[in-house]
């Protein structure tokens, strides 16, 4: 195969991010070249991809070393030739060869396999560009390592001429939605999303699955993973109406809590106090070695005085999904959540006791 490096070094890059490097075998450790595609699978997620090459009758699988020596080559051609034992890399001057196996051991029948079998009536077909924003918003609240494996996952709910997007982690929730005419409901793996976002896909993406699988599938690429089982919370119905409402504005306040953050002990423990008044907002750090305090102005009076604790780093990560420049604020007691709306994407965050 002979092929630009520009072609092919970005696409080497993300796959390489799915390799399984804790098992000791190729065709979960390499990516197969084969009929003009990559494909990599770490047996939890299954990626292909199309890649323009010269003289590609051919298939061999590529190690996850030679990976990184493609990463680092000069721009231009490459040229990866191979034997039922080797794969050899060569540009220019420089010249490597690496063992492998024969790519009848590869990862097309494994991924395969993970492909959605009974996908009649589970077929989806948006635009990209907003699923991918919807998805990248709300991913921050998913949890990495709750015992409950539904909130390791992200929620697509159709209803009622909309499509849910949803993520959890008990301490935070972020919902998103946008126009969908159609009815069903799934949950992915926040590994999955992850790597649909990686990709950077185009135009339209359509996604089919079954009780096991799902499949998104673009252009560029396919992703498959398996899919999660069990119940999501009802979200809906956490977001409550609280009458102590303000709007602040997001630039301002992002900046104010990367600020306390910068002058906190911990980062991902700190508490904030939040004292609410009238039109202003006093924010307050007080740790062994510092003492931070920053005014913010309200754009709206609160109704009520309040005096609210949170973790600094769920709060500047929920300031950080929206895109908004205004957003309203919403409180209850100092026991309940704050939540954040700007009209499409709705975020909340459980309090800490002062």
């Amino acid at each position: 195969m002979r092929v630009e490096k520009s072609e092919i070094a970005g696409k080497l890059r993300k796959l390489k991010n799915i390799l399984n490097r804790r098992l000791d075998s190729a065709e979960v450790n390499g990516v197969l070249f084969k009929d003009n595609c990559l494909y990599a699978t770490n047996l939890e997620i299954g990626v292909k991809t199309t890649i323009n090459s010269v003289n590609d009758n051919e298939s061999f699988i590529i190690p996850k070393a030679a990976i990184d020596l493609i990463e680092n080559l000069p721009e231009g051609m490459i040229e990866i030739t191979s034997t039922e034992t080797s794969v050899t890399i060569k540009s220019g001057t420089i010249k490597n060869k690496y063992q492998t196996i024969a790519p009848e051991m590869s990862a097309v029948e494994l991924y395969r396999g993970m492909r959605p079998q009974n996908v009649v009536n589970n077929n989806v077909t948006v635009s990209s560009g907003e699923f991918l924003d919807a998805l990248d918003s709300v991913l921050y609240a998913v949890s990495e390592n709750s015992s409950k494996e539904v909130l390791k996952g992200v929620l697509l709910d159709a209803r009622d001429g909309e499509l849910n997007i949803v993520g959890c982690d008990s301490f935070r929730i972020a919902w998103n939605k946008m126009k969908y005419n159609g009815t069903f409901k799934v949950i992915v793996p926040k590994t999955t999303i992850r790597q649909i976002l990686t990709f950077g896909i185009s135009g339209n993406i359509s996604f089919a699955w079954d009780e096991k699988s799902i499949c998104f599938k673009s252009d560029e690429c396919e992703v498959t993973s398996r899919v999660i089982s069990g119940d999501f919370i009802d979200y809906k119905k956490i977001f409550l109406e609280f009458p102590n409402q303000t709007i602040i504005d997001r630039h301002t306040m992002t900046e104010c809590l990367k600020r306390a953050m910068i002058c906190s002990d911990d980062k991902n423990k700190n508490v904030l106090k939040c004292n609410f008044e009238e039109n202003t907002l006093f924010v307050t750090l007080h740790k062994s070695k510092s003492e931070y305090e920053e005014i913010v102005n309200l754009e709206v009076p609160v109704m009520e005085s309040l005096e609210i604790g949170f973790n600094i780093r769920f709060l500047l990560d929920a300031m950080n999904s929206f895109m908004s420049d205004k957003l309203s604020i919403k409180l209850g007691s100092g026991l309940q959540p704050m939540i954040i709306d700007d009209g499409e994407l709705n975020a909340m965050v459980l309090p800490i006791k002062l």
